[in-house]
């Protein structure tokens, strides 16, 4: 880890609480299957993710200004589709084995952080190759 873990940490506490908000907005919508409600909560959390850490956490890691938003955003997406999947999944199968549904909630965000933290650091905002 790194001097970035911190603010990387800061703003996943936003998003974990955004995540956490629109999940527990998705929750008492008794027609949404509980597992699409988790999709939407991560995927609400990625873009407030995503925009914080291009405007703080990484802003002149590797270039003085932050990543154009489209461009950065897709590739944010796609490192952090790993930690999705494994946040989605992990959630699942806790649930599954009867783990209330926060309980496996908050076990499924802390994992999937650590994944993100590495591949943002090595696929999205990595510094480029000195020559």
């Amino acid at each position: 880890m790194n001097a970035l873990f911190p603010r990387f940490c800061a703003v996943g506490a936003i998003g974990f609480a955004v995540e956490t908000a629109i999940f527990a907005l998705t929750c008492s919508v008794p027609a949404l299957p509980l597992v699409l409600g988790k999709a939407l909560a991560i995927e609400a959390a990625v873009l407030s993710n995503f925009t914080l850490n291009n405007l703080w956490t990484f802003r002149g890691n590797c270039d003085p200004k932050p990543l154009p938003w489209m461009s950065g955003c897709v590739r944010y997406h796609l490192a952090c589709l790993t930690g999705a999947v494994m946040n989605l999944g992990v959630f699942s199968a806790l649930a599954a084995l009867g783990l209330p549904a926060y309980a496996a909630h908050f076990s499924a965000v802390l994992l999937s952080a650590l994944v993100n933290y590495k591949l943002c650091c090595r696929f999205v905002w990595a510094s480029p190759p000195k020559t």
